[in-house]
């Protein structure tokens, strides 16, 4: 899935493309044939309905998921994906979370690189986009986040917040928590916003790569039309 699709990354297609090749240079036969069937050019509902339709087994996807450091099973070996197309939704978000993105808090540009040996701190609890190793993420500035939230990018915070539109109306309580984190990646109490259940978030889960996928359409016809 994909934390932030805008035209302001440069080279944004090229720069999936290479993400993609570098799972396919690491991958086993089974899972580079399933990241071969997905195509970052079509939306979400397309590629699900590729991976998660009668193309591919349960174990193939299983493979893939595998290869992705996808958690399948529960403590007591229950499944937590129970039909192809949940599983199928996690792998392409497993995907697109090596995307570029824009980190909220330094305005850098940046990628998480799949197997590599510095793991992100945070990973979205929506969509899997790791956060950014700048400096608001760093092992001092997470241990002063209070215990029991979750982390939410850029994306998802803005899709789900409901009071993104009433910020005139709150600038006196912003100015009274200063030293809070800012931006679009400020984490949430997960107690009262979040469902923990994958199977349960299997929905929401669609529905965010989905908006992500038209948000990045619109944005490569924004690029081409300036760009003409």
């Amino acid at each position: 899935l994909v934390s932030v699709m805008t035209s302001s990354i440069p080279e944004f297609d090229d720069k999936i493309r290479l993400a993609i090749g570098n799972l396919l240079t690491k991958a086993d036969q089974v899972s580079k044939s399933v990241l071969s069937a997905y195509d970052s050019s079509k939306d979400a509902h397309v590629n699900r309905g590729v991976l998660g339709g009668s193309r591919f087994n349960t174990a193939a996807l299983d493979t893939c998921a595998e290869f992705l450091n996808i958690e399948l099973l529960y403590q007591d070996n229950a499944r937590i994906f129970t039909n192809k197309p949940s599983l199928a939704n996690r792998i392409i978000l497993e995907i697109q979370s090596l995307y570029p993105a824009i980190c909220t808090d330094c305005d850098q540009e940046y990628s998480v690189e799949f197997d590599s040996e510095a793991k992100p701190a945070l990973r979205c609890f929506l969509c899997f986009q790791g956060c950014h190793d700048c400096s608001a993420y760093t092992s001092p500035s997470i241990a002063s986040f209070p215990n029991g939230t979750v982390w939410l990018c850029r994306t998802c915070h803005s899709i789900n917040n409901p009071i993104k539109q009433k910020k005139s109306k709150s600038k006196s309580a912003s100015k009274g928590n200063s030293n809070a984190p800012t931006g679009s990646n400020t984490p949430v109490d997960s107690s009262s916003h979040v469902n923990s259940s994958p199977e349960k978030l299997s929905q929401k889960l669609a529905s965010i790569s989905d908006h992500q996928q038209q948000q990045q359409q619109q944005q490569q016809q924004q690029h081409s039309s300036s760009s003409s």
